[in-house]
Parts: C-alpha cells; structure tokens; sequence
C-alpha cells in the first residue's frame, strides 16, 4: 500500500507541474469583428455607403476604402477615410457612370480595449450607366389650375 500512495503523490505532482507547461492560442489578442455594409445607395457618379456600428469603447471607429474594380480584381484605391465610432455611412461623388466598384470598411479597436482591428468588409456595386432622353411628339394643351404666382387660372400643360 505504501507503494502505492508514493506512486500516486509522484503522478500527482507530474501532473499538477504538467499544467504549467500547457500554452493555449487564445493567449495573443482578440480580433474585432467584421462590419457589415448594409446597403449602397448608387447614382450614375456617386454612392452613399451604409455600415453597422459598434457604438461603444472597443471601437475607435471605421476605416472605408473605396476601389475602382471588383471584389475578385480590386483595381486603384479611389479613397480612404477614417470615420468616428458613431458614423454609420458615406458618400463618395465623382465616380464614372457603368463602372463597377467596391468598398471595404472594417472596424478600428479602441486604444484601451485589448483588441486588434477587424478585417475588412467587401461589397460590390455598379455605378448607373447615363441615359439619353429625348422627348418627341409633345402635345400641348390647356387646363384650370394652379399658376406659377400661386393664383387660380388657365395653366398650359405638355403630354409627351
């Protein structure tokens, strides 16, 4: 017996020294999550962009890249900017009608939050292409309404 409590104390401390040794990954810092953009709302040359938030002291705020490409081929970087923790969206102007585009936006961590910044979020979209309109066969003619000084009279109206 007293054989084998010895036995017993010697696996006892292998293993109460064993757990000193164990690492686990968990031990470097937490990523951030990714932002995503919920919407774009596209002209023919400019995009309003609209990302989620995280409106509390993990996040610094928001960092969005817009790129002349797609999602698979990102071409030339047109702007980067920097947002605050509280803005949810951007509008970018200037851009070429029919031309496909993407944004990235990920989120920035807080200086004191122990995490690393998030990795980026992608989304596609397509610029409207110009349109030509050209009006033909306009028929003109008169009606009772509201003028142009606001008074009650004869309006000249157009069906085209």
């Amino acid at each position: 017996m007293n054989k084998l409590r010895k036995a017993m104390m010697v696996l006892g401390v292998i293993l109460a020294t064993s757990f000193s040794f164990v690492s686990c990954s968990d031990d470097g810092p937490v990523q951030m999550g990714q932002v995503p953009v919920n919407s774009c709302r596209v002209t023919s040359n400019s995009v309003s962009i609209y990302w989620s938030t995280v409106p509390n002291e993990n996040c610094a705020g928001y960092q969005v890249v817009l790129y002349q490409g797609s999602r698979e081929n990102l071409g030339q970087e047109v702007t980067s900017n920097d947002y605050d923790n509280r803005t949810y969206k951007a509008t970018y102007g200037g851009l070429q009608p029919a031309t496909v585009y993407t944004v990235a936006v990920r989120s920035l961590a807080g200086e004191k939050s122990g995490l690393t910044d998030g990795d980026f979020y992608y989304r596609q979209f397509a610029t409207a292409p110009l349109i030509s309109v050209t009006a033909s066969n306009a028929t003109f003619y008169e009606t009772e309404g509201v003028t142009s000084d606001g008074s009650w009279g004869k309006v000249i109206r157009a069906k085209v």
